[in-house]
């Protein structure tokens, strides 16, 4: 997904005639990052040539609320970083698909689902090695 100044880049010199190896090559220099390939610029140009804008048209649906919502929820697990997506749907009344997206997509963090699997599985594996550890030392006394 390119920003505006990135799209306003690719525009421009693909309206200087600038081939699109070169507007590549440009592309990835400046903004050191993959540059968009040859059907990507050719629909920007398009959509440009079309409406005079580089930003995308503008999408039917609804949109989503999660700006107030994403505050909500980075705010609820600082106070606890434990919290369960369960539990934090019951305290904020949001449901926990959108807690479980907003942790995922806009936080960029792991719901506490899979980390409480993760520390429970360490907990598992260190009381499996402890459970070990002590039949050996009774094993090494009795011999």
């Amino acid at each position: 997904m390119m920003d505006v100044e990135e799209r306003v880049f690719v525009v421009t010199f693909k309206i200087k005639g600038i081939k699109y190896e070169k507007i590549g090559d440009n592309f990835e220099r400046k903004f050191h990052k993959k540059s968009p390939t040859g059907k990507a610029i050719r629909e920007l140009l398009r959509t440009f040539q079309r409406t005079g804008f580089v930003l995308d048209d503008s999408r039917n649906g609804r949109p989503r609320k999660s700006g107030e919502r994403m505050e909500l929820v980075r705010e609820a697990f600082e106070e606890d970083p434990q919290l369960s997506t369960p539990r934090a749907s019951n305290m904020s009344e949001i449901p926990r698909a959108s807690i479980h997206r907003t942790l995922r997509c806009d936080l960029k963090k792991i719901p506490t689902t899979f980390r409480c699997f993760t520390t429970c599985r360490k907990t598992i594996i260190h009381a499996e090695q402890q459970c070990a550890l002590s039949l050996l030392i009774k094993l090494k006394v009795s011999i």
